[in-house]
């Protein structure tokens, strides 16, 4: 059993949501529903995918810092090419840095030329060298105040062991991170995305059976049991994005990371039948020298782009490369952020037919926000037909009044959900009243 309990962050007043079988949130704009989809999505990936997540940012750390080294120490061996020639050092002169694992090898060679050129005593020499001594120290250690330097044989060689030193320490300390699992960073990458200056610890709790995720005793994010994929699509327009773009703005990661699955995915014709069926055709990854898209194929055999397709052609499309690639099982948790937004009537009913059969069938998850009584209503009948309406759970947000909400969990009585999307007849029912004349005026 899985239990989300929320209070006091962003509009959320309160808030405790059940996720073990189909899960529903309806509530006007801005009542919190897409920040309780992020913060349950960012602690299943990080508990899941933490070690990574922390190698990858140490590993951004150690990059921008090897380039901060290798771009004066690029200046320092050509303005220096002279004295360098004179040694037959064997140098290899350095290209742009690429990888973590170029670091340790390219400090050893710099090393040794420093080594040789140890005892060079002329005053250009000596210039350059004390330059490239303050790059380095600038570069481990930006916010320091500049040192003061006393020029020796060793300064060069002394430089070049700390910052040696300085990238040794970095690794040491990703390792224990990677053992300790320290909730801190969690929350600080949380917060960052979120972009929120209001802390969550201590109002944000995610529980499996009786024990948290969060273990405040030993500050650490503990290790899901029931779930190790999550995916959260909140546009259908993520089979169009720029891989690149996605990855430097960590508040579209939940979108980056999906597609970076999904381009994984090779067309398969002999997919589910349920999504065969409604979208006529399969899609998948063209990946060769002249294409790499997602092409959507037709039965009758013509092939598309799935760039040019419908927005409800995509939106199966994505679930459909899922269930082909066996990323939809019983550990599984899939976060849909108004998922008939792009889907005519006829397509949300299918839509939500296909929620249903793969709870139904494949234990899959889910948590959904949504604004339409088409797809409560279909979530609803479609559970009841197929016998699991025990397993969904809807939730209305309720207006505490100055802006904060409450999420009421709701049995077989929708008419608070209703209420919040039919708001629009009242306000029609209230201009055509302020419209019409009362009786006895001039107007009447």
């Amino acid at each position: 059993m899985i239990k989300v309990s929320i209070r006091g962050i962003r509009d959320i007043d309160s808030a405790d949501i059940d996720l073990n079988g189909i899960t529903v949130l309806a509530g006007r704009n801005g009542c919190g529903k897409s920040t309780i989809s992020k913060l349950v999505y960012q602690t299943y990936f990080t508990a899941a995918n933490y070690e990574k997540i922390i190698s990858r940012e140490f590993g951004n750390y150690l990059i921008s810092t090897f380039q901060d080294i290798w771009r004066p120490t690029v200046d320092f061996v050509y303005s220096a090419k002279k004295f360098i020639e004179r040694i037959n050092t064997g140098f290899v002169y350095p290209s742009s840095p690429g990888d973590t694992d170029q670091i340790e090898p390219y400090l050893a060679n710099v090393r040794s030329v420093l080594q040789q050129l140890r005892g060079v005593n002329e005053e250009a020499y000596r210039v350059r060298l004390q330059r490239l001594v303050r790059s380095y120290f600038a570069a481990i250690n930006p916010r320091a105040p500049v040192r003061e330097l006393q020029y020796s044989d060793d300064m060069g060689l002394n430089a070049i062991d700390e910052v040696a030193r300085h990238f040794a320490a970095v690794r040491e300390k990703c390792e224990k991170m990677q053992k300790r699992r320290p909730l801190d960073m969690f929350y600080r990458r949380v917060e960052q995305i979120l972009e929120d200056s209001v802390s969550i610890e201590g109002h944000f709790d995610l529980q499996e059976g009786n024990l948290s995720l969060f273990d405040q005793q030993a500050k650490r994010l503990g290790f899901s049991t029931l779930v190790s994929n999550v995916f959260y699509i909140d546009t259908p327009w993520i089979v169009d994005s720029d891989m690149p773009s996605l990855r430097r703005d960590r508040r579209l990661s939940h979108r980056y990371e999906l597609l970076k699955t999904l381009k994984r995915v090779a067309v398969d014709k002999n997919n589910d039948q349920i999504v065969h069926e409604i979208i006529g055709g399969a899609t998948g990854m063209v990946d060769s020298e002249t294409a790499n898209r997602f092409e959507f194929h037709r039965d009758n055999g013509d092939s598309f782009d799935l760039f040019h397709c419908a927005t409800g052609v995509k939106s199966f499309s994505i679930l459909q490369m899922l269930l082909d690639a066996d990323f939809l099982g019983p550990k599984t948790l899939m976060i849909l952020d108004e998922p008939e937004a792009h889907l005519h009537p006829c397509w949300t009913f299918h839509y939500a037919r296909l929620i249903n059969k793969l709870h139904k069938e494949k234990g899959v998850r889910f948590l959904i926000s949504t604004h339409s009584p088409d797809m409560v209503q279909a979530l609803s009948a479609i559970a009841e037909h197929e016998g699991i309406n025990d397993r969904m759970t809807f939730y209305c947000a309720r207006d505490l009044g100055s802006g904060k909400y409450h999420y009421d969990p709701l049995k077989d009585d929708f008419g608070p959900i209703f209420e919040s999307f039919n708001s629009i007849l009242d306000m029609i029912a209230k201009m055509q009243e302020e419209d019409t004349p009362e009786k006895g005026s001039p107007n009447a």
